[in-house]
């Protein structure tokens, strides 16, 4: 007895013409996430480029190389450190980064402060099994938001002193 109908069940065409549309809007988000991904990081690595040239350019004595481990320890620790509040069915999620950051900001020039960040990140996220995409998204956002905020605090005129701080309410509103 010969079988003239399909070989397969009924909806199964359907479902394998479903996974091929999936797989299709998968790969056209990727690519656009790649690129949006990519911009970050190039941007994130012009400012780290600029912050190391600015360091190499300075005739300010390098900072304390405690309080620069101290910086890199605090980041990578508040960068691994989230605070998560529900939401009716969702979960919000941030880090810590952007208050090490700022502190960083109040001790260290800003360019120190880009290096430190970009090091602190990349060191906390490397050995944590979290996908190279997601990696390069985060040290580059977290690298790049430094320099915003570093800028801002140079632009405002102010000049790091680790050996007595000054608190500037109005830099620490700007900068949030």
């Amino acid at each position: 007895m010969q079988r003239t109908g399909p070989t397969r069940p009924v909806g199964s065409r359907r479902r394998d013409r479903a996974i091929r549309i999936q797989r299709s809007n998968d790969d056209a988000t990727g690519k656009r996430l790649w690129l949006l991904i990519g911009l970050v990081v190039v941007l994130a690595s012009v400012a780290l480029v600029g912050s190391i040239v600015q360091i190499i350019r300075s005739t300010e004595p390098m900072p304390n190389p405690a309080l620069l481990l101290g910086l890199v320890a605090g980041t990578a620790f508040a960068s691994r450190t989230s605070v998560r509040i529900r939401m009716q069915s969702n979960m919000i999620g941030t880090s810590w980064t952007d208050l090490a950051v700022i502190v960083g900001l109040f001790l260290l020039p800003a360019p120190w402060m880009v290096v430190c960040t970009a090091v602190a990140i990349t060191v906390s996220r490397l050995f944590t099994g979290t996908p190279a995409q997601r990696v390069l998204f985060i040290v580059g956002k977290d690298t790049f938001a430094t320099a915003a905020v570093g800028a801002l605090f140079v632009i405002s005129g102010y000049r790091a002193a680790p050996a007595a701080p000054v608190l500037n309410v109005g830099l620490i509103a700007a900068a949030s």
